[in-house]
């Protein structure tokens, strides 16, 4: 092959591969469509979903986040992160799902940050890991999760917060949280927090959190439904709560909490391989046959969906 069109094809290949990449500077607006053409997609900053825009992602697409291991002060901090002033819609598939992450192998990036004006949020078959915070966007607010809302509306079903540097998810005032069939797992805080305002959550596996499973503060009822919450340092901390046929290996600590249904198990090393997805789920079927469990454990929806979702990624 002549040089000259050796040149051409090789310059060729290199345009697709810069081109398979979005690079997306701080204090930019995102709307729109984003789409697997393009991914990754590199935030190196604050970047917002202006109130008014929607941006939907595709399935598949992998979001990358600048990392900072140094002031995370907001105004301050150089990681990146996404605050959502309009509407976030994230809707993978079980086999596609999309990622958000940070960029490179080390440190964290910042939050997914559902902010005051914010509603309609959809996050289905994602995967959130390895973000951080950013302190003070919302005076004492806490914005220290892979998710944080604040006065917003978010629903997140079949999808994963695993392995982020302090909670997996934080309602704050004012917010409408709905988890369901989702895995809060391996996170370096408790699981799920809540400040002032309880999220409803149900079908979901809270496992092996550094902190607590869900912790509450002031006014927070967090209400639980179908969830198992085992290996945490503890299960719910929280002045109110309400667990209806969860299963639990420790007793919720609180002033009012109340347990409908639910089962306290005390795990052995199976039952925790099994939460975190390298066993069958032959200790389940055990519970129920030898009645260890709860009545509810045979019904095969609610079974299917205690097994954790880390096996399937």
């Amino acid at each position: 092959m002549p040089l000259r069109y050796w040149l051409k094809t090789v310059l060729f290949f290199v345009c697709i591969q810069l081109q398979a990449q979005t690079i997306i500077f701080p204090g930019t607006e995102v709307s729109g469509h984003w789409v697997k053409e393009n991914a990754p997609y590199q935030i190196l900053g604050e970047v917002v979903v202006p109130e008014g825009g929607v941006l939907k992602i595709d399935k598949g697409v992998e979001v990358q986040f600048q990392t900072w291991d140094g002031n995370t002060r907001y105004g301050e901090t150089q990681a990146g992160w996404m605050r959502v002033q309009g509407q976030l819609l994230a809707e993978g598939t079980e086999k596609e799902r999309i990622v958000f992450t940070r960029l490179g192998k080390g440190d964290n990036w910042g939050v997914l940050f559902f902010d005051s004006l914010s509603e309609e949020n959809i996050l289905e078959h994602c995967v959130v890991q390895f973000a951080g915070t950013i302190d003070g966007i919302r005076g004492e607010y806490q914005t220290f999760a892979g998710v944080s809302a604040f006065k917003s509306g978010v629903t997140l079903k079949n999808s994963i917060l695993v392995s982020n540097r302090s909670y997996g998810l934080v309602c704050c005032i004012g917010s409408n949280v709905y988890v369901q069939n989702c895995l809060i797992a391996g996170n370096f805080g408790a699981g799920i927090g809540c400040f002032d305002v309880g999220p409803r959550v149900e079908k979901t596996t809270i496992a092996d959190n550094t902190d607590v499973g869900v912790y509450g503060q002031r006014d927070a009822e967090p209400m639980l439904k179908r969830c198992v919450i085992v290996g945490n340092a503890g299960t719910v901390l929280s002045e109110a709560a309400i667990l209806e046929k969860c299963i639990v290996d420790a007793p919720p600590l609180g002033r009012s909490i109340r347990l409908e249904e639910s089962q306290l198990v005390n795990p052995a090393p199976a039952h925790l391989q099994w939460i975190m997805g390298t066993n069958t789920l032959d200790p389940l079927e055990t519970w129920a046959a030898k009645g260890w469990g709860c009545s509810w454990l045979h019904d095969s929806e609610s079974r299917g969906r205690l097994a954790v979702f880390l096996r399937e990624y």
